[in-house]
């Protein structure tokens, strides 16, 4: 073994509560017998508040290998407390060990941004269509948020919670995005119906609800959900919705 480098998480940079812990490790020769164990503090090093190894907690680790080097990751399933953070590692081979530096400081965001509110849908002539929404400033607990990208769901119905199926049609990075299933210019997917009722015109609702209008098969139902710069998103249930059923017999 020739050397042992932190790769992930970057210097300075902010990661969810269950961060990508990433080293690489240069060798000669085969290395099958490799041992390896993080150790992360908020403290200094005062306190090493939290420790895993291969052995005690075998879960979420990958490990790939080239010709020079390995390169072995672990994301711990348990979430981390907010806070800055640093790490360090040892990996044993053969019994022999091989410590790294303590890595640069990085920041752990727990917390999601606040739901999407303000949801507005609009029916356009060629099928598609366009939904629009008031940006996400702050997180679910006041404080200024950075979003990074918002995140859009369509499903079918809806019951006391959200029901399937419930499909990702896409992302945006602005508060807009359309929503193209059903276009007339969408050969492949010509025999879909629309997504809303083209007479129905959509009327405004509560934050974050709208009433789209009766598609013929059933009102389509959409979720928007803010991601902010380390990943974090509310549970699917959370997020503006738009749509309101038919009334079933």
């Amino acid at each position: 073994m020739l050397g042992l480098r932190l790769a992930a998480p970057a210097a300075g940079g902010t990661v969810g509560g269950h961060p990508l812990f990433l080293m690489n490790m240069r060798v000669e020769g085969v290395c099958d017998d490799v041992a390896p164990i993080i150790q992360a503090s908020r403290s200094d090093w005062r306190t090493i508040e939290r420790s895993w190894s291969f052995k005690d907690s075998p879960r979420g680790w990958r490990r790939e290998a080239a010709d020079t080097e390995i390169a072995i990751a672990f994301r711990p399933p348990e979430s981390l407390d907010e806070g800055v953070w640093q790490w360090r590692a040892r990996v044993q081979v053969g019994g022999v060990p091989m410590d790294s530096a303590r890595s640069a400081p990085f920041t752990v965001d727990a917390t999601p941004p606040a739901e999407v509110e303000g949801l507005r849908v609009e029916g356009r002539s060629d099928g598609s269509v366009l939904l629009r929404w008031e940006p996400v400033t702050q997180d679910v607990e006041g404080r200024p948020e950075t979003v990074d990208r918002y995140v859009v769901y369509r499903y079918d119905h809806r019951g006391t919670f959200t029901q399937g199926p419930l499909v990702k049609i896409g992302e945006a990075h602005t508060t807009a995005f359309l929503d193209r299933r059903g276009e007339k210019a969408d050969k492949a997917r010509s025999g879909l119906p629309p997504l809303i009722d083209k007479e129905g015109t959509p009327s405004a609702g509560k934050a974050g609800k709208t009433r789209t209008g009766d598609a013929p098969g059933g009102a389509i139902y959409y979720k928007v959900v803010a991601v902010d710069a380390a990943g974090n998103e509310l549970c699917i249930r959370g997020g503006a919705e738009s749509g309101d059923p038919k009334p079933r017999k």
